[in-house]
């Protein structure tokens, strides 16, 4: 999808606009996530905060919650005090996928 997106500049009139993406994934059911405990609402909240990493750390890529390493009330708790922060290591398995490059818009 990051590739069909940023694959073709939008012509705005005077110059072409590069478009891309950013976007924030969870596998579910969320390995290590105890079964049951991490609801749509937590979910939710997980690709969310994903999706703004992205956002932080460069735009036009995807980061994937491909995992708990900590136990759903603690990732939860974390996320709530962090905000659409950085979180601390060793709670999330994390993927990220990069869009193309983009030339700059003339």
């Amino acid at each position: 999808m990051l590739d069909a997106v940023g694959a073709t500049p939008v012509d705005a009139g005077s110059c072409q606009v590069a478009v891309t993406l950013s976007a924030g994934v969870v596998y579910l059911p969320c390995p290590g996530a105890e079964s049951g405990a991490l609801d749509w609402q937590g979910a939710l909240r997980l690709a969310d905060w994903a999706l703004y990493h992205g956002k932080e750390n460069g735009r036009n890529q995807a980061w994937i919650v491909t995992g708990l390493l900590a136990p759903v009330p603690a990732v939860l708790a974390d996320l709530d005090g962090a905000g659409h922060g950085s979180l601390p290591p060793g709670l999330l398995d994390l993927h990220c996928v990069r869009g193309p490059r983009q030339q700059d818009s003339a």
